[in-house]
């Protein structure tokens, strides 16, 4: 058997709606670099109107703006991350550094025994 490892995938949710995940959270962080929704889109291999739809639906969960939008120019218009979107990104990262932390504590003190042992001895204890 391989070794056992623990996978995480920690998700904020609003009246069972995911508002905050790894989805979003790249999603943005793409926008950031690319200064485009639609250049994030693509990065992701989504369509633009499912990216959109997934931003503004965040957006109106979180109750206020998360991307800022210059319209025109040359080239187009472009996106920047608001700085509540910023703040957002880190608060996310930081959840999730301590989430994963404490679930591999927790993972060891329940998994750490040799799962070939319970066979053997199904009254096995860690």
């Amino acid at each position: 058997m391989d070794k056992l490892k623990l996978k995480i995938n920690l998700k904020i949710t609003s009246d069972g709606e995911n508002i905050l995940g790894p989805g979003i959270i790249e999603l943005l962080r793409l926008i950031d670099q690319k200064h485009s929704l639609r250049s994030a889109a693509k990065a992701m291999a989504m369509s633009y109107s499912k990216a959109w739809r997934i931003l503004n639906h965040a957006e109106v969960h979180w109750g206020f703006q998360l991307t800022e939008k210059k319209i025109g120019g040359e080239h187009g218009g472009e996106s920047s991350l608001t700085s509540l979107a910023r703040d957002l990104i880190c608060r996310y990262e930081q959840l999730d550094r301590e989430t994963r932390a404490s679930a591999e504590v927790l993972f060891e003190k329940y998994f750490k025994i040799n799962i070939c042992d319970l066979k053997e001895n199904p009254n096995a204890k860690s």
